[in-house]
This record gives structure tokens, C-alpha cells and sequence, in this order.
């Protein structure tokens, strides 16, 4: 699971994944090697998918009258004011192959931030292992 939060001199990327004891190390490379392949090769196709299912996700939320007003809030700190439904959507339509590619480049150049839990700490990659990763 990927989230993303922008602000208007920063930003946030994380990925989440869980594993079985014993399996957080693959994990970890299984995340780190997806998104290399994404910054390298994101295709068109997956684009196109992503922003279609990030479009439907933000009319949903439009549903819920708490998420709005968080939406709304989010916007005026960012934007100074809300957009539009309308604006918002082609937004997302102006998202290029490119920019998602641009932009994991970015993410896997920067050192990351990296939090786990586990039972046993041995089961969980240490942050220098990650960095290795990328």
C-alpha cells in the first residue's frame, strides 16, 4: 500500500507492506524492488490505471461529510482555497508517465524514513540493510 501527502513546501511518500515472522527482509526488498521498477518502466497502462482508481477514490470520499471538510481544510492550507471537483479531477489527469517516473527517482535517491514492528526484532531488516536495498 502506497500513501502520499503534499504540502505546500514538502511532501511525504511511504510504502506499507506486512509479512509472516521470518519473511519481513523479503518484504522489504519486495517493496524497494517495485518501486525501482516503477521508476524505471512505469507504463502508460499503469498510469492510466492508477489515475482512474485515484479519481474514483476521491469521489467516493467526496461521500463522507467529514472527509470533505478534510479535504477542504487540505486544499485552503495548500491552495489557499478549495478547488473545484472539476480542477481536482484534471489534475490528476495532467499526471504523466514521466512525472511518476521523475518523482520515484526522487523518492529512491532521498535516505528514507524507515518504521517497523515485530515480535522479534530479528525478523526486521535494519535501516542499513534498506538503504543497501536502494
Amino acid at each position: 500500500m502506497a500513501i502520499a501527502s503534499s504540502f505546500q513546501d514538502s511532501g511525504m511518500f511511504a510504502v506499507m507492506g506486512s509479512a509472516l515472522p521470518g519473511y519481513a527482509n523479503d518484504m522489504a526488498k519486495s517493496l524497494v524492488e517495485r518501486l525501482q521498477a516503477l521508476g524505471t518502466g512505469a507504463t502508460d497502462e499503469q498510469v492510466a490505471r492508477a489515475k482512474a482508481m485515484t479519481a474514483s477514490n476521491y469521489a467516493m470520499n467526496l461521500e463522507n461529510n467529514s472527509i470533505q471538510s478534510e479535504e477542504i481544510a487540505r486544499q485552503s492550507l495548500v491552495f489557499g482555497g478549495a478547488l473545484t471537483n472539476s480542477e481536482v479531477l484534471a489534475s490528476f489527469e495532467k499526471v504523466s508517465t514521466a512525472d511518476v517516473r521523475n518523482f520515484l527517482k526522487k523518492v529512491l535517491k532521498s535516505n528514507p524514513s524507515v518504521v517497523g514492528r515485530a515480535n522479534r526484532s530479528v525478523d526486521l531488516p535494519t535501516f542499513e540493510q534498506i538503504t543497501r536495498m536502494l
